[in-house]
């Protein structure tokens, strides 16, 4: 088996971690540039080298690996188990009704002036959610404005109802929020976990070109998949500024999530907001390192 294989069984084995089988073309655009996990996860700076990538050379490798038996096929869909190929099948029925709970957050968040875009992200992206399962966001919001945009849609979100809490069905999550002046995603979100979250993202209101640009600031995707190889990345320069009303706000928002959930394991300052545990993506990256195919 070459390194093209692998590559092929890594991008159908992360897949199944979410229950989640892949046709070609999916195969395609989520394929990585390098198998190796201090590459992909652990932020080794020498680029493999570029592989050939076309469609068919995935054709021949999902045949061999068809032939090994290391994954299967119903002849559309390729996957590793059986509820995969029954997760994707089953979940592509609420598509549309998720969508629909999507839209209706994203208008209800351009009131806001402040929001200058807004992506849907997580499973719902891909159309690998249940219909109560919770929806996840991403807001980039004007200059100095993060923790006053996210303070205004935390009351908006309640007043429909919205607000996550324990065994609510169907919430509205707000995991991530970026300040237009700072879209560039630290040293520690730079993986092939952060490039594929990015590939699925659905930008659902951009009041400007706000999607180009936060694919500009964030070039170092090409490093990971061949999707962005091709793509023409625009300089992007960071902008910060100093706003007292937002550094209020910060304050405010953290010191009471801390006297009300004590430490957490989120990424927060003025311009950018996780609001997402990083620990679920040691559990992915241990997941797959159980696939010995996979190198380390």
């Amino acid at each position: 088996m070459n390194e093209f294989d692998r590559l092929v069984y890594l991008t159908i084995a992360y897949s199944s971690y979410f229950s989640f089988a892949l046709n070609k073309s999916e195969i395609l655009k989520r394929l990585p540039f390098s198998s190796s996990f201090k590459y992909l996860f652990y932020g080794e700076r020498q680029s493999p080298k570029k592989v050939l990538i076309s469609q068919q050379k995935i054709n021949n490798s999902l045949k061999k690996l068809l032939e090994l038996s290391l994954i299967e096929t119903d002849g559309e869909y390729f996957y590793l188990q059986k509820k995969d190929l029954q997760n994707r099948k089953q979940r592509t029925v609420f598509y549309d009704f998720k969508n629909e709970e999507a839209m209706a957050f994203a208008k209800m968040a351009s009131i806001i002036p402040f929001v200058k875009a807004v992506a849907l992200t997580g499973s719902a992206a891909v159309g690998n959610a249940l219909k109560d399962d919770d929806l996840d966001f991403m807001i980039i919001c004007q200059s100095n404005t993060l923790w006053l945009t996210r303070f205004l849609l935390i009351i908006l979100v309640k007043l429909k109802g919205k607000r996550p809490v324990f065994n609510k069905p169907n919430s509205w999550c707000i995991n991530l929020f970026l300040d237009e002046s700072d879209l560039v995603l630290d040293q520690n979100r730079r993986s092939l976990y952060e490039a594929y979250e990015v590939l699925q993202m659905q930008f659902l209101f951009d009041r400007g070109q706000y999607e180009k640009l936060f694919l500009n600031a964030n070039h170092w995707l090409k490093k990971y998949l061949a999707y962005y190889s091709d793509c023409k990345f625009s300089q992007y320069k960071e902008n910060k500024s100093f706003s007292l009303i937002n550094q209020l706000f910060f304050f405010i928002q953290k010191t009471y999530r801390l006297a009300i959930f004590g430490k957490e394991n989120f990424s927060l300052s003025p311009t950018q907001a996780f609001f997402n545990d990083i620990n679920f993506k040691n559990k992915l990256i241990g997941s797959l390192k159980k696939q010995t195919i996979i190198k380390e």
